[in-house]
């Protein structure tokens, strides 16, 4: 869904602050390494990463962008496939990330997904939406991150959430079914970047910068505050001159500090939350979020001060 009014005493990660059109988004932010349908429950009621959901309820609901189709030729076997297998910030690529399932798998199972030996939700197979059944019993769920969503991950050090999903080295997922037998497991390396991949400037981003009601798309904001903020300073948020409420800053699923100290908070609205605030005349909860013209954010500390600011189009 599109956003939500910032809620007196909330935390700036936990889905509180508006950032444009954003709704709450839990580690990946966007790679959708295995989607299976989308019904999933991670641990303590959230989503793990790589499993898609377009519904979010409670700040620890993920949000991640949904992923197009992917027509798949029949496959046999399991395994988890990455394509391509090397990443490095220096050039974010498109990532597509295929799980093949074994026919013992039965419509209805639930599997857990395990990334880099942490478990991160688990989630219902059934055929549907990127997942397909083959003749042989088979599953395959193919999904895609666009190169943009890369770089929103790279820009916060390769961080989403707690998770390193783009940090240096090796990483590992696996989908195992409910007596912890693991169903299919690959891996993809990522190659240390030449130049830094994490920005020290505060402001406000938004992509795309232009939007239209005519096509609904999906709308990544990242937020930089500096270094200056300590974790559990109060900001206020201000959408187009106008104060919706003010949160603490804290820590966790969507918001991580940088090693200089500097905070980074990256959400997703997909584009079904956007079609539903263009056919309430692009107004959410109050807010005129999708009507026409150029639209601003702005976070605020305690004292009055700005900490950062942005601002997007709407088109006819």
């Amino acid at each position: 869904m599109p956003p939500q009014p910032v809620r007196t005493g909330g935390g700036i990660g936990q889905g509180t602050i508006v950032a444009g059109l954003v709704v709450v988004a839990l580690i990946v932010g966007g790679i959708a390494f295995v989607n299976l349908n989308g019904k999933n429950s991670g641990p303590a009621g959230s989503n793990g990463p790589g499993i898609s959901s377009g519904a979010s309820s409670g700040a620890s609901q993920v949000a991640v962008t949904p992923t197009p189709q992917v027509t798949i030729p029949p496959v046999t076997g399991s395994g988890i496939t990455f394509e391509p297998s090397t990443l490095t910030c220096d050039n974010p690529v498109e990532f597509t990330t295929t799980a093949m399932l074994p026919a013992s798998v039965q419509s209805g199972d639930t599997v857990t997904v395990t990334f880099d030996g942490k478990a991160v939700g688990t989630t219902v197979v059934e055929a549907g939406g990127t997942t397909t059944q083959q003749p042989d019993g088979s599953w395959v769920d193919a999904s895609t991150t666009t190169s943009s969503e890369m770089q929103t991950i790279c820009d916060a050090a390769g961080m989403s959430g707690d998770t390193g999903v783009l940090t240096t080295g090796k990483h590992t997922m696996t989908v195992s079914d409910a007596n912890d037998k693991v169903l299919a497991s690959g891996s993809y390396t990522v190659i240390a970047p030449t130049k830094t991949s994490a920005p020290t400037s505060s402001g406000i981003t938004f992509e795309p910068s232009t939007l239209s009601c005519s096509t609904p798309v999906d709308f990544v904001t990242t937020i930089r505050l500096p270094a200056s903020v300590n974790a559990g300073d109060t900001v206020t948020e201000k959408f187009d001159g106008t104060t919706l409420g003010t949160g603490s800053v804290q820590e966790d699923e969507t918001t991580v500090q940088q090693p200089d100290g500097s905070w980074t908070i990256v959400t997703t609205s997909t584009a079904d939350g956007m079609q539903t605030a263009c056919e309430a005349g692009g107004i959410h909860n109050g807010v005129s979020v999708l009507t026409a013209g150029t639209h601003t954010l702005q976070i605020f500390d305690a004292n009055g001060t700005l900490l950062a600011e942005g601002s997007y189009t709407v088109t006819q």
